[in-house]
């Protein structure tokens, strides 16, 4: 799962390339909490994302509400249809994110 950081408009973006599989779920759910303990905005661009599973988009999901209860900005920017397809099968719905 190959990530990518810039930044734009003042928010650190985070696209990540290929494929979520639920090996790397658990580490992309760890990684986003941490950079958000030091940092108030972040946007995960997932237009690249191949393949993802239910339980990513609920890891994800959970970080960002982690995320918004703390205080601080995180959104999903630009879900691919592997993720939409993902969302639905989790009962997540990705655009209210």
């Amino acid at each position: 799962m190959p990530l990518s950081i810039n930044e734009k408009d003042g928010k650190r973006v985070v696209k990540i390339n290929g494929a979520i599989t639920v090996y790397d779920a658990m580490g992309l759910h760890r990684g986003l909490l941490n950079y958000l303990e030091t940092n108030d905005k972040l946007v995960l661009d997932l237009a690249a994302v191949k393949e993802c599973d239910a339980e990513d988009v609920q890891l994800i999901s959970s970080a960002i509400r982690s995320a918004k209860a703390a205080g601080k900005t995180f959104v999903i920017e630009n879900a691919s249809e592997s993720v939409k397809a993902a969302a639905r099968r989790a009962g997540v719905a990705i655009d209210a994110l």
